[in-house]
């Protein structure tokens, strides 16, 4: 299940995808095995607490972020 379609407000990260630079900027973020709360979800864009930081996700990028619901 990727971020953009869970359905819990809480989570774990699993994986992230996408390019090579995507992927690379996103482990760089410390988002790996990290855990996640929803706090706003948009037609094309999330708002999550990703534990150290605060950040407005969008649509392309959440959906390549793999992530296990509590």
């Amino acid at each position: 299940m990727n971020l953009f379609d869970s359905t819990q407000k809480f989570g774990t990260i699993r994986a992230v995808g996408g390019d090579a630079d995507m992927h690379r900027r996103l482990v760089d973020m410390g988002l790996l095995g990290s855990n996640y709360c929803v706090r706003v979800r948009k037609r094309g864009a999330l708002l999550v607490d990703y534990g150290d930081f605060c950040a407005v996700t969008d649509k392309a990028v959440a959906e390549r972020i793999t992530v296990k619901e509590l």
